[in-house]
């Protein structure tokens, strides 16, 4: 089983190297356009989150709406994928974020507490110093991530409903990108939630 676990660290690490080098300036023939002077639009940016060992995947993208995922149990293991592209000036920066854990608790019809909303912030980022205008950029970059969400306290398998009750436990997860000219642009917020019962 160790061993199985370091091979799969190695082809992480791996796949991890070709990504950064997707949008890093110092990778040999990175650049597949010239930054302009001007950029009139914004990057675009997609970001999916599925469970692993399920169907269940759910994507967004910039100028879309906001989606939810259902899990089945606290305990799974989510798969996450941003790409940010930007053909004109390239990408400079792809982020995925995270909200904390929002908790929501009812007793019955209309006696709920909790709920209140979360803050969010970068959980994995890629970047590299901006590219100025006349030099070479990509126009594409992508992060695969894969996290489990009871690990890192967002959902917590031990804690269960009241008698007759309900219990909610929910976290957002969205991406940004940002353009070398310095032009950003998000994905909706994905709302991965646990209802119990």
């Amino acid at each position: 089983m160790r061993n199985l676990l370091q091979k799969k660290a190695m082809i992480l690490s791996a796949v991890t190297g070709l990504l950064i080098c997707t949008s890093c300036n110092s990778c040999p023939n990175k650049g597949d356009l010239t930054v302009p002077q001007t950029d009139a639009t914004p990057p675009t940016v997609t970001l999916s989150v599925g469970v692993v060992g399920s169907n269940s995947t759910t994507t967004t993208a910039s100028g879309g709406s906001a989606v939810t995922l259902t899990l089945g149990n606290k305990t799974v293991t989510l798969n996450i994928a941003a790409t940010a592209k930007d053909p004109e000036s390239g990408v400079q920066a792809l982020e995925i974020d995270v909200g904390n854990q929002i908790e929501k608790i009812c007793t019955g019809p209309s006696q709920c507490s909790g709920g209140s909303m979360g803050n969010v912030s970068p959980m994995w980022t890629s970047s590299t110093p901006a590219v100025s205008p006349g030099g070479s950029g990509v126009s594409t970059s992508t992060m695969l991530e894969s996290f489990v969400p009871s690990s890192v306290g967002l959902l917590h398998p031990q804690q269960q409903p009241p008698a007759g009750g309900t219990l909610t436990e929910s976290f957002t997860i969205s991406a940004k990108a940002t353009n070398n000219l310095g032009a950003s642009a998000s994905t909706p917020e994905i709302t991965v939630f646990s209802k119990l019962p």
